[in-house]
């Protein structure tokens, strides 16, 4: 009993952990810069610009059918961990943005800063919450989705779908930014993939 309440514990600080430190990068550095983000974040974002919907609202509404979608192909566990993320990164994100009403924004000046802190931060994020089998409930579901039916790395998959995300950016940024965040993707990628290359070694050798 109690080591399971500890698993509990030790899943909930990671989902906790991982969805801030992907509002902290979204809220300090990547939105007060004017970078283009993938995501169902950087999705939002997009469709903010078009459409008289908030950020916040269709963040929620893409990472609802991520859950649903995952919790069919990934399990219970999964869509448990995740149910949690769909709703903690909205609030953390909602909560960083509140406190950064009184703070001077970006933190650091430049966008290669500003690129090297979000790629690190949100690398880290989402290499943490994938490493235990969770996620932010974001389009990082699609490539675990996606890596379970056919064996692809995620962090390959999740440069396509991103990439191609990266690209609604012309549509309403400059592409200096743009470029800036494909960049960023390629990064976070990369560094995702970098977490999990233990996980690929033991899907392959059963170990």
């Amino acid at each position: 009993m109690w080591e399971k309440a500890s698993r509990m514990l030790r899943l909930a600080l990671v989902v906790v952990l991982g969805n801030a430190l992907y509002a902290a990068a979204v809220t300090f550095f990547v939105t007060p810069s004017g970078l283009v983000l993938g995501g169902f974040t950087g999705l939002s974002i997009a469709i903010s610009h078009f459409a008289d919907i908030q950020v916040s609202g269709a963040v929620l509404i893409f990472h609802s059918a991520a859950l649903i979608a995952g919790g069919v192909v990934l399990g219970k566990k999964f869509a448990a961990a995740t149910a949690a993320s769909t709703f903690v990164y909205p609030l953390l994100l909602n909560l960083f943005e509140r406190a950064a009403m009184g703070i001077p924004l970006p933190l650091v000046q430049g966008l290669i800063p500003n690129a090297i802190f979000s790629a690190l931060l949100i690398g880290l994020a989402l290499g943490i919450l994938m490493k235990s089998g969770t996620s932010t409930g974001g389009t990082e579901v699609i490539p675990m989705i996606l890596h379970r039916c056919t064996g692809r790395p995620v962090g390959r998959l999740l440069l396509v779908i991103d990439g191609a995300i990266m690209l609604l950016g012309l549509l309403y940024s400059d592409w200096i930014r743009v470029v800036f965040g494909v960049l960023i993707v390629a990064a976070y990628s990369a560094i995702v993939q970098w977490m999990n290359r233990n996980e690929h070694v033991r899907e392959k050798t059963g170990v």
